[in-house]
């Protein structure tokens, strides 16, 4: 099996206790600490970190996708409510068309239906090479 760096097992445990010992935030338990306590410490605290990492992670992913989806379900809902609202409140939509002259011709029409029959007779003319007046009764 191939070593891992220069010396022994043995002497990297004896130097990461001297590392701990001449270390400033451990100067006061300096000689309590043994070498089989350093590994385990500094270990313990690799992991806990990684765990923290993975977690806090973890939990910026979940809660950024739970915000869009919240997002887009608001964004449904309005769109819903503001098409419930012509209907219960009786609004006229608006048929606009453009012809090459730059002036907009503009139509109104009160209901799903009638809007879309209004649709397709402004179309029709229009293909045709009539221009219908602006708000001018179906026929």
């Amino acid at each position: 099996m191939p070593r891992l760096g220069a010396g022994t097992a043995w002497s990297r445990l004896r130097g990461r206790s001297r590392r701990s010992r001449r270390s400033t935030k451990h100067a006061e338990t300096a000689g309590d600490v043994s070498l089989f306590t350093a590994f385990i410490v500094d270990d313990f605290a690799v992991v806990v970190r990684w765990v923290v990492i993975v977690v806090v992670a973890t939990l910026l992913i979940v809660l950024s996708a739970f915000a869009a989806i919240v997002e887009v379900a608001l964004l449904v809902l309005l769109v819903l409510v503001g098409i419930l609202t012509r209907f219960l409140l009786d609004r006229p939509w608006t048929i606009e068309a453009t012809p090459d002259d730059g002036e907009a011709l503009k139509w109104q029409a009160t209901g799903w239906r009638s809007s879309a029959e209004r649709l397709s007779q402004v179309a029709t003319l229009l293909e045709s090479g009539i221009t219908p007046p602006p708000d001018a009764p179906a026929s």
